[in-house]
Formats: C-alpha cells, sequence, structure tokens
C-alpha cells in the first residue's frame, strides 16, 4: 500500500529458464496506481543479477517496473538494463487510479515487449538478451508504491 511495503520471492533459475538456454517468458500483472513518489524502489520486477552498462555483452537479467527520480514523476521500465517504455509513455498509457493490466514478454532470444491493457499491439520492443548464467536464483519483487497489484502472473512456456 506504500512505499517501503513489498514482498520478495526467490525462485529458482530453473523454474525460469528450464534447460540450458533461453527460453520464452510472460510476466503479467494487473496493476492500480494511486500516486508515484520517485522513491528508486522496484514496483513489479524479476531480476537475477544488474550491472549497469548496455546489451552487448548482456549485462543484466532483469525485467523492472521502476519508480525512479524522473519528471515527470512516474516509473520507467526496464529490460536488461536498456529502457523499454519510458516515464513519459508510461503516463500517457497508464492513468492514476485505474486497474491497468501490464504484460511484458521475452520471445526466448532478445525480444522483449510491453503490452498495457491487453492491446495487441507492443507499446515498446527492446533487443537486449538477459544474461543466463547470473546466478542459482531469480528474485520476484512487488509492491513499494502507491497502489494495488493483483493477479501477478509468470509464466515461461511462451504464452
Amino acid at each position: 500500500m506504500g512505499v517501503g511495503d513489498y514482498l520478495q520471492v526467490q525462485i529458482p533459475a530453473s523454474r525460469i529458464f528450464p534447460g540450458t538456454g533461453p527460453s520464452p517468458l510472460t510476466i503479467e500483472a494487473w496493476i492500480y496506481p494511486k500516486a508515484y513518489t520517485g522513491n528508486g524502489g522496484d514496483i513489479i520486477g524479476l531480476t537475477q543479477d544488474y550491472i549497469n552498462g548496455n546489451c552487448s555483452p548482456p549485462g543484466a537479467s532483469q525485467w523492472v517496473l521502476y519508480d525512479g527520480q524522473n519528471i515527470p514523476d512516474a516509473p520507467e521500465l526496464y529490460a536488461n538494463a536498456a529502457v523499454l517504455l519510458t516515464d513519459s509513455q508510461w503516463n500517457q498509457a497508464v492513468t492514476l487510479n485505474t486497474w491497468h493490466l501490464i504484460k511484458i514478454t521475452f520471445d526466448g532470444n532478445a525480444t522483449t515487449k510491453v503490452y498495457i491493457d491487453a492491446s495487441p499491439t507492443p507499446l515498446a520492443t527492446s533487443t537486449c538478451p538477459p544474461r543466463y548464467d547470473a546466478g542459482n536464483f531469480w528474485t520476484v519483487t512487488l509492491g513499494n508504491f502507491v497502489g494495488d497489484i493483483d493477479e501477478v502472473w509468470i509464466n515461461n512456456t511462451g504464452q
């Protein structure tokens, strides 16, 4: 319900990407933002490792909706250290005090797409691949903002 109020859980890496290589991944959640505070916290995140850098070579293993200190005050969506959705794009697509469906898909190669409110067309696309050798666990983070999150779903079958 507020900043500093969040849930984190670790999931074995073999449950996120079974086998020895990448596979498709989908992250979905309903979000009801009431306010953004720019507190520098993850609102929705699936992370394994973060190295500040670029995509070549892959330096991060993460998909994160991050409420940084942006102007306008709104979160940004990252896919493996690359900005997938800017704060301005977020503000245009997501209104306060309304439920929105956020869907992030990864094709198993390098492409991540974000969809808002079940649109058939992605709002943004990134081709920054994740690292697959960054650790034994992935961390799911939910909360850390003023609002609600419901029906979180992580699927590694490409659906």
